[in-house]
């Protein structure tokens, strides 16, 4: 268990995040929104960032794409991960690069 944050701590085991949690133990992030932080944070600490689509996202995850928008939004309100746009020559979105946030204030 490692300080993920102030007031929030990281439960991992074989570079795979178990839990996010406040200091008081109280769980502040719903299962589909730790396993898609754990994936993202694994992606990083092999890469840097995660580039993927949506749609390639929820095949990983195993999940429908609105719980992933649900989860993406929520983890990036709260200041867990960074989100950017990227764009093709043509202007059309191909996908998001997703990065873990610096350390939320």
């Amino acid at each position: 268990t490692t300080e993920f944050a102030p007031g929030y701590t990281l439960r991992m085991r074989h570079g795979c995040v178990l839990q996010i949690t406040e200091t008081q133990k109280k769980p502040v992030l719903t299962p589909a929104q730790e396993r898609l932080l754990g994936f993202i944070v694994s992606q990083c600490m092999e890469n840097g960032s995660v580039r993927l689509t949506k749609n390639e996202l929820a095949q990983h995850m195993e999940c429908c794409v609105r719980t992933i928008d649900r989860a993406v939004r929520k983890l990036r309100d709260e200041g867990y991960i960074e989100v950017v746009v990227l764009y093709g020559e043509d202007g059309g979105q191909i996908c998001n690069e997703y990065r873990v946030a610096e350390h939320r204030s």
